[in-house]
């Protein structure tokens, strides 16, 4: 994306657009016509305590959000006008306010993250923002093989394109036509081995994101069961032209989100998970081809928000070049880019557990490169049965772990052992009684956690 400015005059005209109940509400927590809650500093520790409050827990706070969507969808799904959807959804979000969930208004959403990017890393991020030519170098689609991979979102529409220069081209064309909605590029990632996938990966490690996913709960990058054809642990690149907006919504599954913005500005509303899950359900259900009432839902999305700043419920911050900030998990957002668009690169961290589902079967060679460590370091000793010699029975194997990190549970009737690669005892090896616990916690963590994946909207 080429650096540009536009001029504002005061004399300009708005034009009216359904979309701008929700703009709105950006622009009026910025200017402070509504009450916001300012997006906190947070260090690595602070950040990790806060994404396993999330996650941790018989009933997690991110399995609870999935379960919203899914009671929400059912409902909704079940109205036959759109007045009768608006009544449900304003309904659900004043009783949300009037209980002590809503009243306390302080449940983390959004933080800030210290990176401290160097001017090496600098320059290797200047690869994505030079001349459309040294980006199609270095960028590439998350589906390369679908027939026009690249894609825009302006609001309501989307776009499709054969390669990287037509994508440039056609933001381009979207800016000029209506700077106001804009258009955004999700679908990008750098190529492997690039000088931006280095500076992505660099990232990674300077907003210390091992410490606060760690790699026993958190893998990064999409699970395969997600894309369809092989996890893919690299960031996104994602590029803007004009006031693009990303609607209210929680990231699939229960993964917790890094979003460096490089140039332009990225303007972030938190929103209460319960709230998110509501409207993203009725998003759904109005943009369906039962309804297809886009202005409606759009204007039904502002009208909840703003209920919900008018009481405080909303977190607010902007972020501008060599800004960081840490979604945490199935905390609902809504993204509106600044006037001149935005470059910004974002990398995704799953819980192994929470949202994933149990269709997929996992072998040993589809472990990820950053799991490797790991998978030696939890695997343990057991007695030898040569009658039973399987290692992928299970559909969740090499994902689910217990909380005290013991073996993974393996099937009640078809067992599987796994021994040493060295043939070694491991430097924490439980007891015959600390094993058997932990095997028992993971049984039930294995039965709260079996809701299945819902689909939801990007």
């Amino acid at each position: 994306m080429r650096s540009f400015r536009i001029p504002t005059t005061t004399d300009h005209k708005k034009v009216d657009d359904p979309w701008d109940a929700i703009r709105d509400v950006f622009d009026d927590l910025s200017s402070g016509k509504l009450p916001r809650r300012e997006v906190p500093q947070w260090t690595a520790k602070q950040a990790n305590s806060h994404v396993a409050s999330q996650v941790e827990g018989k009933t997690s706070r991110a399995q609870r959000c999935l379960d919203y969507y899914s009671e929400y969808t059912r409902t909704l799904k079940r109205l036959t006008e759109v007045q009768q959807v608006r009544e449900h959804v304003m309904g659900e979000i004043r009783e949300y306010l009037a209980s002590d969930e809503g009243r306390a208004a302080d449940e983390e959403m959004l933080g800030r993250l210290s990176t401290n990017t160097s001017t090496t890393a600098r320059r290797k991020h200047a690869a994505l923002c030079s001349a459309p030519a040294v980006q199609a170098q270095d960028v590439e689609p998350t589906n390369p093989h679908e027939r026009q991979p690249y894609n825009i979102i302006s609001w309501d529409q989307e776009f499709v394109y054969p390669d990287f220069e037509a994508m440039v081209q056609g933001g381009w064309e979207i800016f000029q036509r209506n700077r106001r909605r804009g258009g955004v590029a999700l679908n990008n990632r750098p190529k492997r081995g690039s000088v931006l996938h280095q500076a992505c990966d660099a990232l990674q490690h300077s907003a210390e994101m091992p410490k606060i996913c760690p790699a026993r709960s958190f893998s990064f990058g999409p699970p395969e069961d997600h894309l369809g054809q092989g996890a893919d642990p690299r960031f996104y690149c994602i590029i803007a032209w004009g006031e693009a907006l990303t609607r209210t919504h929680c990231d699939r599954g229960a993964q917790a989100v890094l979003y460096h913005t490089y140039e332009g500005l990225n303007r972030f509303v938190g929103v209460p998970a319960r709230c998110a899950a509501l409207l993203q359900a009725a998003s759904d259900t109005l943009f369906s081809k039962a309804f297809q009432e886009y202005a409606n839902s759009a204007q039904l999305e502002g009208e909840a928000l703003r209920l919900l700043g008018e009481h405080g419920a909303l977190q607010y911050g902007e972020f501008g070049p060599d800004e960081t900030l840490l979604i945490l998990p199935r905390a609902g957002h809504a993204v509106l880019a600044g006037p001149d668009g935005k470059t910004v690169y974002a990398g995704e961290w799953w819980h192994r557990t929470i949202g994933q589902s149990k269709a997929k079967k996992w072998k040993d060679d589809e472990i990820m490169p950053d799991e490797t460590v790991l998978t030696q370091q939890t695997k343990r000793k057991r007695p030898k049965k040569p009658a039973s010699k399987r290692v992928d029975t299970d559909a969740e194997y090499g994902t689910r772990r217990s909380t005290r990190g013991s073996a993974p549970k393996q099937p009640k009737k078809e067992h599987a052992y796994i021994e040493d690669d060295g043939g070694g005892e491991s430097d924490a090896a439980p007891d015959e009684e600390s094993d058997e616990e932990g095997l028992s916690e993971a049984n039930e963590e294995d039965e709260e956690l079996s809701s299945p994946v819902y689909s939801e909207s990007e």
